[in-house]
């Protein structure tokens, strides 16, 4: 972040880790994860509660669809082109 008298430059890292903090919780464990697209991003956690948490990054010029499996199930999502979603299951 950068701020001068006239204006607040927000970085794009600040909303990147604000998925991070806002959603995986003080004593989460990280756990494995894994993509078979070399433009997504993939990192997963289960909190204190049990709650899985994945945070997905598209890195491509379009959307891309992806499945996020778990023992439990799945559940296909699609990531708009540039951007960072978070999972919680």
């Amino acid at each position: 972040m950068h701020i001068d008298e006239q204006k607040i430059d927000v970085k794009l890292s600040y909303y990147y880790i604000g998925h991070f903090s806002r959603y995986i919780k003080e004593g989460a464990r990280r756990v494995l994860s894994s993509t078979y697209d070399n433009d997504i991003e993939t990192v997963s956690f289960i909190n204190p509660d049990e709650s899985l948490v994945t945070v997905i990054l598209n890195r491509r010029d379009e959307d891309k669809k992806a499945v996020v499996s778990t023992g439990d199930g799945c559940v296909e999502v699609e990531i708009p082109a540039h951007s960072i979603q978070t999972l919680v299951m």
